[in-house]
């Protein structure tokens, strides 16, 4: 099925058309046809974006510094990051850290939680309190 449609253009805008087709070497109707073929459809509007245009769109909302390059780095960027990583590198584990910002009240609970776990394993109906704070065990019984 063939469309025949007339369009009006203003003076400003045949030139330019014009002059885009005569840079490519083609008539303005086969740019027009063109141009119109680019347009997204319906179904390449609504794909998921792909990993490389998530990173693009973040990049130009500058949540990201830079984008990833398929080259490797050069000997003075590696040395770079080996220096950085040297210079803020800690003897203690990631999962160390994090559990010693979590403050006394979270060692505490796990703690209880691994007594609670192993009383279960061994079938003891004592008190959990005891296994906590042995001190208080005596006045609590």
């Amino acid at each position: 099925m063939a469309y025949q449609m007339t369009v009006t253009l203003s003076d400003q805008e045949y030139r330019v058309l014009a002059a885009e087709a005569t840079r490519r070497g083609e008539p303005p109707e086969k740019l027009l046809r063109d141009l119109i073929r680019r347009l997204p459809s319906d179904s390449a509007t609504k794909h998921a974006m792909t990993g490389r245009e998530l990173a693009e769109k973040l990049y130009r909302e500058g949540k990201l510094a830079n984008l990833a390059t398929n080259h490797p780095l050069t000997p003075e960027e590696q040395a770079e990051r080996e220096r950085l990583a040297h210079l803020f590198a800690s003897d203690k584990l990631a999962s160390d850290m994090v559990i010693e910002d979590r403050g006394p009240y979270y060692c505490r609970l796990k703690i209880l939680t691994t007594i609670h776990e192993e009383a279960n394993l061994l079938s003891r109906k004592t008190s959990l309190a005891a296994y906590v704070c042995p001190s208080r065990w005596q006045s609590w019984r």
